[in-house]
C-alpha cells in the first residue's frame, strides 16, 4: 500500500526518482554519479559550454580509484613486512628499517592526495548544483575545474614517482610494484 501511494504521489513530479545505492559504493562513485545527474539537468547551453566536465569528473574519479588501489598495495606491504604502522618514520630509520619508513611516507602521501581528490570531486558537484540553481557562475566553476585538473596532475606524478621508487627497490620486496 505504501509503495503504491508513493508511486502515485510522485507520478507527475519532474526528475523525481530514488536511486538506491549500496553503502559499499566508494565515495568517489557516489559523488561522480551525483555530479553526472546534476550536469544532465543543466540547460543545454551550459552543457555545451562545459562539455569537458563529465570527462574531467570521471578522470578524477579514476585517479581516486587508483589511489585507493595504491593504498591497499601499501597496506599489504606493511603486513608482509610486519611493520607496526604506529611507529614514527624517525623510529623506523633509527631501527634500520628505512623501507618501512618509506612505506609509511608513501602511504601518508597517498592518503593526503586521496582526501584532496575526493574534496575536489565534491567541489565540482557543488559547483554544478550552484550553476543549476542560478547561484553560481561558469567562471567560478572553471576555476574549480582547473584546480581539480591540477590535483589530478599531482596524483599522476605521485603514483609515477612511487612506482619508480618501487622499481629501484625491487630487491627489497617490501614496496609493492
Amino acid at each position: 500500500m505504501g509503495r503504491w501511494f508513493f508511486r502515485l504521489a510522485s507520478r507527475d513530479l519532474p526528475g523525481v526518482g530514488v536511486r538506491v545505492t549500496s553503502s559499499a559504493e566508494p565515495t568517489e562513485t557516489l559523488i561522480a554519479d551525483a555530479a553526472d545527474a546534476v550536469f544532465a539537468r543543466l540547460p543545454a547551453q551550459d552543457r555545451r559550454r562545459l562539455s569537458d566536465v563529465p570527462a574531467a569528473i570521471h578522470h578524477l574519479q579514476a585517479q581516486v580509484q587508483a589511489l585507493r588501489r595504491r593504498g591497499a598495495e601499501l597496506e599489504r606491504a606493511f603486513t608482509r613486512a610486519g611493520v607496526d604502522q604506529s611507529t614514527s618514520r624517525e623510529q623506523s630509520a633509527e631501527q634500520g628499517s628505512l623501507p618501512a619508513a618509506e612505506l609509511k611516507a608513501a602511504a601518508q602521501a597517498v592518503g593526503e592526495r586521496l582526501a584532496t581528490a575526493i574534496a575536489a570531486l565534491e567541489n565540482l558537484r557543488l559547483d554544478l548544483m550552484r550553476l543549476q540553481t542560478g547561484q553560481g557562475s561558469t567562471d567560478d566553476f572553471t576555476a574549480d575545474l582547473e584546480a581539480a585538473r591540477e590535483i589530478g596532475e599531482e596524483i599522476d606524478r605521485l603514483l609515477a614517482g612511487q612506482r619508480e621508487v618501487a622499481d629501484m627497490l625491487e630487491a627489497e620486496e617490501t614496496i609493492p610494484r
